[in-house]
């Protein structure tokens, strides 16, 4: 399996916005250069199971974000930005929900982690001891204190193979990889089965060891990080 890199670097808003759609599935996507000198960055880089990317965009980019094959959260690292009207808080993971949402971002820089859907799924359903299949997440969670320094760790583990890694790499090894991330989204955001009316608590072993681990954590400050992709 082979990671793929896109840098794209533009000072044309027009320009952004295709790179945007490359990225996203999107729908009326709109950069404003906001009338002052604007400079548009991002570089993704990653398997259809597992990507990271970050961007920097000095202007307003806005519109909606459709589903896709991939769970997706975002991070900001600096300036502002909304999901359906809600902010966004620097420095914490927002899960992009499996449906249409309208996004807003100014004068940002934000880092973006894409997660095979079928692979969470799998994950949560070994986890929960339910059949796999499409989940629900608590809307608008924000991860705090232990799962949040989990959630750090995960991204760092999986930052330090993606972008310094080989370019190629087994399909088992990726998968394995996107296994580990899931579980860091799952560790992350609550979750349990669509249809489902009540968060279900997992029941497997690996849950229980899980939550031990995410103990020992709480005296610890969350990690942090910044995604550096090679150009």
């Amino acid at each position: 399996m082979r990671r793929t890199q896109r840098v794209v670097q533009t000072t044309d808003p027009t320009v952004a916005a295709e790179a945007i759609a490359r990225t996203h599935v999107t729908h009326g996507v709109d950069v404003d250069s906001e009338g002052a000198a604007f400079v548009f960055e991002e570089r993704v880089r990653g398997t259809r199971l597992l990507s990271l990317g970050t961007t920097s965009c000095t202007g307003v980019v806005s519109g909606a974000i459709e589903p896709d094959s991939a769970m997706v959260l975002v991070w900001l690292k600096s300036g502002r930005g909304t999901i359906d009207g809600k902010p966004v808080p620097v420095g914490r993971p927002v899960l992009y929900r499996n449906d249409s949402q309208q996004v807003r971002f100014e004068s940002f820089q934000k880092d973006v982690i894409r997660i095979d859907r079928a692979t969470v799924e799998q994950v949560a359903a070994q986890r929960g001891e339910w059949a796999p299949g499409p989940l629900e997440f608590h809307p608008h969670h924000v991860p705090e204190g232990p799962t949040l320094a989990a959630w750090w760790l995960m991204v760092r583990t999986v930052a330090a193979e993606v972008l310094g890694g080989p370019e190629e790499v087994s399909e088992e090894r990726e998968r394995q990889l996107t296994r580990f991330a899931a579980g860091g989204l799952l560790t992350a955001i609550p979750h349990w089965p669509v249809n489902q009316h009540v968060p279900a608590v997992a029941r497997t072993r690996f849950a229980r060891a899980e939550a031990f681990l995410l103990e020992l954590l709480v005296n610890r400050s969350p990690w942090r990080t910044s995604l550096t992709l090679p150009g």
